[in-house]
């Protein structure tokens, strides 16, 4: 009787055709820094992470500034700008002490990246090291900056590939 069982078992189970999954992406970026997205509005993103005050430069063009965030202890000051209601750009300074912290946390999540570091002298002869790393996505780029004579911060930056070209216009 059990063997019965068995070959009837092992019959519908080979008469069942493969079912494939679908295929998902090799990797899939939610490209995010303190709950702020590429693309957000004004309103999305202060109801996001709230703003403590806003600048307005010009008719067009917001930015939010957020002071004393805290990523793995490490404190940042943010600002977020925005172009016609998109946020378009998001820098983030920290004290440069923590740059291999932050460095680490980023080529966990992100990968590698590019590392575009540099040594230099200075016009008085005085050895500069620039940290540098890039990461490049569909719609962003995120840049990591530091400089070895700056003890005042380091730089955090995701820019929209778009739109972060039409800053610099102005």
């Amino acid at each position: 009787m059990r063997i019965k069982l068995l070959s009837l078992c092992l019959l519908s189970l080979l008469s069942i055709a493969p079912v494939c999954a679908e295929e998902t992406p090799l990797a899939v970026y939610d490209l995010k820094i303190f709950d702020y997205k590429i693309g957000m509005t004004y309103d999305e993103a202060i109801s996001a992470n709230a703003f403590h005050y806003s600048v307005y430069p010009d008719e067009n063009r917001v930015i939010g500034i957020i002071n004393n965030d805290y990523f793995e202890d490490v404190e940042f000051n943010v600002a977020v700008y925005f172009l016609n209601d998109g946020l378009y750009k998001i820098i983030c300074r920290f004290d440069p002490q923590h740059l291999e912290k932050v460095t680490q946390s980023l080529k966990k999540v992100l990968g590698a990246g590019k590392d575009n570091s540099k040594t230099f002298h200075a016009a008085n002869g005085t050895e500069i090291t620039q940290n540098l790393y890039r990461w490049s996505f569909p719609g962003a780029k995120i840049y990591l900056i530091g400089l070895s004579n700056n003890s005042d911060f380091a730089t955090l930056s995701m820019i929209s590939s778009t739109t972060g070209e039409l800053d610099q216009q102005h």
